[in-house]
């Protein structure tokens, strides 16, 4: 008899309320629902697109995060990467314009207290909630896919190999400031985020960075803080925040003036109360 894997087995049919939570534009949206899969964003990879399409995976066995890092994907989080394709390289500001999307719907969504950590970390109240990888795959004949993959939790996961530093935080130990929606249904949130980042995918390049531009201060869990951001080559660098530039790199004032950052792996200094700081 043969067993089929999680990582072969055929997709379910999608929830109902996750489709109708899909914006018009992306009803018609492809979508393939897993009870569980070893990441969303590895099945475009053995699964080339030619059409915007949405992957949803009720459990992660090897969930991806930022620097290769593994993602805790228990059962009830929400795990999810669309896929999009293209015809030329996204711009590197992507990244951060999709953040800022996902981070806007679930404030509009009642879910006020979530930031935006530079460069792709969701926040709410000191602690991690969610994270965001975008990666581009290549297509074929001079096209690529763009998938960006997005991992919420739902409540505190328990990791044990978290360290003690990166608190993390789930939707259900958030405060809600209005009364929730019906789109606040597990499901159907997917298909309301989704719809953001598409929408944010859909954007001409030359349009995101004014769009960010406009949003960004009032998401920005950095400005004003006392930072260190930890650099590929292995240095690390400590400052003040000061936003973002208009190309999206970090602006950090350093000991030596202000510099611009545009890779590496930010933390808050001595807890997020402690050093909270006017900006200049």
């Amino acid at each position: 008899m043969t067993t089929t894997s999680p990582a072969t087995a055929a997709p379910m049919a999608a929830p109902a309320a996750l489709r109708q939570a899909l914006w018009s534009p992306w009803q018609a949206l492809a979508v393939h629902w897993f009870a569980q899969l070893p990441s969303t964003n590895a099945w475009f990879q053995s699964h080339p697109i030619t059409e915007p399409a949405l992957v949803v995976a009720g459990e992660q066995t090897a969930g991806q995060g930022q620097r290769g890092r593994a993602w805790h994907s228990p059962v009830g989080g929400l795990y999810w990467s669309v896929g999009y394709p293209v015809k030329q390289t996204p711009a590197p500001i992507l990244s951060l314009a999709i953040a800022a999307a996902l981070c806007s719907e679930l404030r509009a969504l009642g879910y006020g207290a979530v930031s935006v950590k530079w460069p792709n970390d969701l926040v709410a109240n000191g602690a991690k909630l969610g994270g965001i990888l975008v990666e581009t795959l290549a297509n074929g004949r001079n096209q690529w896919v763009v998938v960006v993959g997005v991992g919420i939790n739902h409540s505190t996961p328990v990791a044990a190999e978290q360290p003690a530093d990166r608190p993390m935080i789930g939707l259900t130990e958030l405060p809600v400031a209005k009364p929730p929606p019906a789109a606040i249904d597990h499901d159907a949130l997917i298909g309301q985020l989704a719809s953001a980042a598409l929408e944010t995918l859909a954007q001409p390049a030359a349009s995101l960075g004014q769009a960010l531009h406009a949003r960004w201060p009032a998401l920005d869990a950095l400005a004003g803080r006392a930072i260190t951001l930890a650099q590929p080559s292995g240095g690390v660098v400590s400052g003040t925040a000061q936003g973002i530039a208009m190309d999206g790199g970090l602006r950090v004032l350093t000991a030596t003036g202000e510099q611009t950052f545009y890779s590496g792996e930010s933390r808050v200094m001595s807890g997020w109360q402690a050093s909270q700081r006017p900006l200049p």
